[in-house]
């Protein structure tokens, strides 16, 4: 496939592949996609796949960090490739996380016959959250929550009600009454909703049936997407951590397998995690150490990792 650079400023770069179709998919990255250090240039275009799959038009927004897609970015980059936007008749905004935002709020800006997204997060509701980014300047955010108003036709929102975040940007626009909302909520996905889609070979079908505006068929694909998710075991197991460590415990023991090194560190953090808010502080501890062993050199596990001794060592010495 052949992207072309059409838009760049300090926040993102933006990239075009034409097509004859007269379908025009427009992709936002979550924070983190491409890697930190790799451009878009290098062929990373978060979207592509799905581009290639549906062969139609493609529109790449690529955040240079976790910005949050400033509409002053937005307006010029659309002004840049007005011309090529011009030839397509259907404009869809699509998004994962920080994405999705991107997605849902410039969907009216970019003129969307309507937006697919994942895990929507809200900055404004990160900002009011511990341990985030976003939580060290929160008036950095201030008035850049989603409104109904930058909504544009269907908006076909997937996330996890378990995933707190994600479940107020989704209450917040269903108590601001906005129009033309579809929820499917995709239990035990975490954060990432996308990914059990993706891996079973569904996400044409999930735009398919978007298109087709057909919710019913969407929740058939989900209940697919769901039984044969692999990934499954691991984000009950996750879930699990904060209530029954020790459910969570036995699921990781028989599914290891299906954790990947990042995955499986995260899940040990929170089973320490878990094990303190029961008290237990002793199994927590072991838990912690079992930990270390398996993060290596990963930078945010290892500060996970520290700032869980230093939160355990006072328990440690009453034990």
């Amino acid at each position: 496939m052949t992207w072309q650079v059409v838009y760049e400023d300090q926040n993102l770069e933006v990239y075009f592949h034409d097509s004859p179709s007269d379908f025009l998919l427009v992709a936002f990255n979550p924070a983190g996609a491409p890697l930190p250090g790799m451009s878009a240039k290098d062929g990373r275009v978060w979207g592509a796949p799905v581009v290639a799959k549906l062969n139609c038009g493609g529109l790449g927004f690529m955040s240079k960090a976790a910005n949050w897609f400033p509409a002053e970015s937005v307006d010029k980059a659309l002004e840049a490739c007005a011309e090529q936007r011009a030839k397509f008749k259907k404009v869809v905004t699509y998004g994962c996380s920080m994405g999705a935002y991107g997605a849902l709020k410039h969907a009216r800006r970019i003129g969307a016959t309507f937006t697919v997204a994942f895990s929507p997060q809200n900055p404004t509701r990160r900002a009011n959250t511990r341990n985030t980014i976003e939580a060290r300047n929160p008036k950095a955010y201030f008035g850049l929550d989603l409104s109904p108003d930058d909504l544009a036709g269907r908006s076909f929102i997937f996330h996890d009600p378990l995933e707190t975040i994600d479940k107020g940007t989704v209450q917040d626009l269903l108590k601001a009454d906005a129009q033309g909302l579809v929820v499917i909520e995709t239990h035990a996905t975490t954060h990432t909703s996308v990914q059990p889609f993706a891996s079973t070979g569904m996400i044409e079908p999930v735009f398919r049936a978007c298109i087709a505006d057909d919710p019913k068929q969407l929740w058939k694909i989900w209940a697919f997407a769901r039984r044969n998710n692999r990934m499954r075991p691991a984000a009950v197991a996750v879930q699990a951590t904060a209530k029954h460590p020790a459910v969570a415990e036995k699921i990781f023991k028989k599914y290891r397998h299906v954790f990947n090194p990042e995955v499986a560190g995260e899940f040990m953090m929170q089973l320490v995690q878990g094990w303190a808010k029961k008290q237990d502080y002793e199994k927590a501890n072991q838990t912690l150490e079992e930990a270390g062993k398996m993060i290596g050199a990963h930078p945010r596990l290892n500060n996970m990792y520290y700032e869980m001794r230093s939160l355990l060592a006072p328990h440690i010495k009453k034990t």
